[in-house]
């Protein structure tokens, strides 16, 4: 059996059963890496814990390195390795138990979406009005909450 990991960490499962894992193991796993665009590093996997805070991880063994999420979700469902993903990338996945978590409850921080405009003042009507539907769309379709890996 492959596993998948937490927050966004997730691997092909052949049977269906919640594994949980501490950060520790995962040293142990063979790892689908991502690069950063901007810089050229590999990331690390700094995981957040609701209750126990914020903790490094030694990351898994590197088995691939790649610079694009879809093609390291597509690697963790063909079972390659444990992978650190957004959750929009393993949400169907994770739903229909194609992956699942190994580190329930922990998650690593990305930021927030921002929407980008000229100041409120004199803001041109086309422009309110698609800001006023992203979040109103957002809020109506609990896009927040589903984001969220716990």
């Amino acid at each position: 059996m492959q596993r998948a990991s937490a927050a966004h960490s997730v691997s092909r499962a052949r049977v269906s059963l919640q594994l949980e894992l501490a950060p520790a193991e995962l040293a142990h796993l063979d790892g689908l890496l991502r690069r950063s665009t901007p810089t050229g590093r590999v990331r690390g996997w700094t995981l957040r814990h609701a209750t126990q805070g914020e903790v490094t991880a030694e990351g898994p063994r590197p088995r691939a390195i790649f610079n694009d999420p879809e093609a390291i979700a597509e690697a963790a469902r063909l079972g390659l390795g444990v992978a650190l993903l957004p959750v929009p990338f393993v949400a169907a996945s994770l739903a229909r138990g194609a992956l699942v978590r190994l580190l329930p409850g922990r998650h690593q921080e990305v930021g927030s979406v921002y929407l980008y405009h000229p100041s409120r003042t004199l803001l041109p009507a086309k422009t309110r009005v698609f800001v006023d539907f992203v979040l109103a769309r957002f809020e109506a379709d609990g896009f927040a909450r589903r984001m969220r890996a716990d």
